[in-house]
């Protein structure tokens, strides 16, 4: 029997959150032991627990990057592998991988895993200076960690092209299990939606700057101010910026338009309540919430960011906008709505996701990178 530690800095439910989770339920029992160390109390800590997986909660681990905090969390993750000597410890999130791989480096862990969901440098809202300087100690992270993971092809090219890094990153697409959907009429009785002539577009997104949020309001609230269909814009998340986008959406005149309905646990099971979903980020690796969005039978537009055009081929199984601005986004929205083919994408979308981004394929490539 093998002891896995899961390490992730955040206790939410974002995408790196779910990805602990699936993996930590699913592995073998008769051939692991797993425990979750997080910075936070949350959701995922709430679900973790329902399955009897133990979890260990570092709170200086959640705060913000700072010197003094983030040397005590070094040294207390250097206690905590010494003390548990765990075989392998599968780092998620980019605070606690670069903190987790030195110390795992300093003590008796046998193998180190490291999931970038994401590159952080890509985060085009950060200074340039400060990108430059995530991409360094992203890099470290990965020399220090024996195996990278890389859910996107973009990713392992960018990591590959740094010496002596070919072998160790792999990649493996995300995975997405099935979800019981409700049906159209109870999704939008769930989420309080009246039918009527308005085109219903989702989002479900944590409201943090990756997610160009504030773009997609600026791109409903111009096309609205068109005589066309009306779009009504549902964003289900909750985050740092939910005040300032409810504040946006009052500035552009189109708050009664757009619905901020906060987290909702099990939001997957709603995508059904929507004509189309909308990715409009920034920065972004393979969104379950895209994947899912596929099973559910919807028609998407993407930005052209990271694993999204993995998945999505421009006018084949969605619409990719030509960039993140909301001129773009616009635009793309609009050639969604007006296209005759909107059933053929969903259903090619569908088939994508089924056959190229199963759970199964997933934790199986993941179990071999633990041998």
């Amino acid at each position: 029997m093998r002891s896995i530690l899961f390490c992730v800095t955040k206790g939410n439910w974002g995408g790196a959150q779910k990805y602990v989770y699936d993996l930590s339920k699913s592995l073998p029992k008769s051939e692991y032991t797993r425990e979750v160390l997080l910075g936070e109390p949350g959701v995922l800590a709430e679900k973790l627990r329902e399955s009897s997986i133990p979890v260990k909660i570092l709170p200086e681990l959640s705060r913000d990057v700072s010197p003094i905090h983030d040397l005590k969390v070094f040294f207390k993750l250097l206690k905590i592998f010494w003390r548990k000597r765990p075989d392998i410890i599968h780092l998620n999130s980019s605070k606690i991988s670069g903190l987790g791989a030195l110390a795992a480096r300093l003590s008796p862990v046998k193998k180190i895993i490291f999931t970038a969901h994401g590159l952080p440098h890509r985060e085009l809202w950060r200074p340039s200076g400060v990108r430059t300087l995530i991409y360094i100690l992203s890099m470290l992270t990965v020399y220090l960690s024996h195996i990278t993971i890389v859910t996107t092809e973009a990713d392992r090219r960018d990591l590959s092209r740094a010496p002596f890094t070919k072998k160790r990153v792999r990649l493996i697409p995300l995975g997405t299990q099935s979800v019981v959907f409700l049906g159209r009429e109870e999704a939008r009785a769930r989420l309080r939606i009246k039918s009527g002539k308005e085109f219903i577009l989702g989002t479900i997104a944590e409201l943090h700057p990756n997610k160009n949020i504030s773009e997609a309001i600026k791109a409903v609230a111009s096309h609205n101010r068109r005589p066309v269909e009306k779009i009504r814009y549902v964003v289900i998340g909750g985050g740092e910026l939910t005040a300032e986008l409810i504040k946006l959406a009052d500035k552009e005149g189109v708050s009664k338009y757009i619905d901020f309905m906060g987290f909702i646990p099990n939001a997957p099971s709603l995508l059904k309540a929507f004509d189309g979903y909308l990715m409009p980020s920034v920065k972004e690796a393979v969104s379950y919430a895209l994947l899912e969005a596929g099973l559910a039978g919807l028609p998407v537009v993407v930005t052209p960011v990271g694993g999204m055009v993995d998945v999505v081929k421009n006018s084949y199984n969605g619409i990719v906008a030509r960039n993140t601005s909301s001129e773009a986004i616009e635009e793309a929205l609009a050639a969604l709505m007006s296209t005759p083919f909107r059933s053929s994408f969903a259903e090619r979308l569908r088939n994508t996701v089924t056959e190229n981004y199963s759970f199964e394929k997933m934790l199986s490539e993941t179990i071999k990178t633990y041998s």
